[in-house]
């Protein structure tokens, strides 16, 4: 399935505001899901090569 770039920076920009965001009112320790985020990512940059 081959989806658009704009979707991707979609999913990825949301997915960072929603870290930042439970930073910020101190709703879950983001620290402990960075590395997953990191990881999600390079896999939808490896998955999007030609």
């Amino acid at each position: 399935m081959d989806i658009p770039a704009r979707k991707h920076a979609f999913i990825v920009f949301a997915s960072v505001d929603g870290l930042v965001r439970f930073k910020t009112f101190n709703l879950y320790q983001a620290e402990t899901l960075y590395s997953e985020l990191i990881a999600a990512c390079l896999r939808m940059l490896v998955r999007g090569k030609p």
